[in-house]
């Protein structure tokens, strides 16, 4: 990262947009590695400097980014602050696709931090800005496979099973039959959070969707971020079945050498393994924070 920053600034004059283009990589890199501090570092460079500088696409995206990272580190009003300087440089872009397309993103991570740390109305009002009016999304959402929802779809869990009401669980409920999955991220999360609300009333049909969340998870193309999603669904799983998970500790391992900066992260989840229970809903935050979870 050093070198390719190092190289980044004596190309500043020549090509500054490619230059923080390649930064927002590096910090896509760090994060994915739970590196959120040298994520962060990868783009401070960007955000006092003029907007013009890197173009206003780039600048905002830098600024969601650094707005991605004081979330992970439970910093929810500096997320906030860059979130919000970001939805407002996306609101200037002229490319009417590309506008709704960043605001949509830096919205729904917006929300997520709403979701976590602000009140019954700022979440819900956040979560609107993103999916529309709460009863027809929950209903378009839960009938849904499309690649253009599914994070809206994943956003929409989060709501109902953080903040959600009983009518609003039901409603999404209602359309169990109609339900679809797909492949990728953030597949598993959505199978976990329909379990998270299934579980009260059919503990099979939970226990199926999360155990579906963790094989997902461990396809073979998804890196070892998803795997840890993964390796929460299949815990979560263990405390609705008769179940054990006696390879879980091959899986850790390798995780934590192809993420050492999550060490902490994936300590509470084995702590987890060894007395498992349903109090998921507080584990998850520690092994995945902001929107891992």
């Amino acid at each position: 990262m050093v070198e390719m920053q190092e190289l980044g600034s004596l190309l500043m004059e020549e090509d500054a947009p490619t230059v923080c283009w390649a930064d927002l990589h590096l910090a896509v890199n760090a994060t994915n590695r739970y590196d959120f501090a040298q994520a962060s570092q990868c783009l401070e460079r960007w955000i006092n400097l003029p907007r013009s500088v890197p173009g206003l696409r780039y600048w905002a995206q830098a600024a969601s980014s650094l707005g991605q990272h004081a979330a992970f580190v439970n910093q929810p009003e500096k997320a906030q602050a860059f979130f919000n300087a970001a939805l407002e440089a996306f609101g200037k872009l002229s490319e009417e696709k590309q506008r709704v397309k960043e605001i949509k993103q830096t919205g729904t991570y917006l929300a997520i931090v709403e979701i976590d740390h602000g009140d019954e109305t700022s979440s819900r009002q956040a979560l609107e800005l993103v999916i529309g009016l709460l009863p027809s999304a929950i209903e378009r959402l839960a009938k849904s496979d499309a690649e253009n929802d599914k994070f809206s779809h994943h956003l929409l869990l989060r709501w109902l099973v953080y903040c959600g009401d009983k009518n609003e669980r039901q409603t999404y409920l209602a359309q169990r039959e109609h339900w679809q999955c797909g492949y990728g991220h953030p597949w598993s999360l959505i199978q976990l959070y329909r379990g998270i609300l299934l579980r009260e009333t059919d503990r099979s049909a939970a226990y199926k969707l999360m155990k579906e969340g963790y094989t997902l998870a461990m396809e073979s193309e998804q890196g070892p971020t998803v795997q840890l999603i993964g390796a929460c669904c299949r815990v979560a799983s263990m405390a609705l079945g008769d179940d054990s998970w006696p390879d879980s500790e091959t899986l850790l391992r390798s995780l934590e050498q192809q993420l050492p900066a999550a060490k902490s992260h994936i300590g509470a989840l084995r702590n987890y393994i060894s007395a498992p229970s349903e109090d998921i809903l507080e584990l998850l935050p520690e092994v995945l924070p902001f929107n891992f979870h």
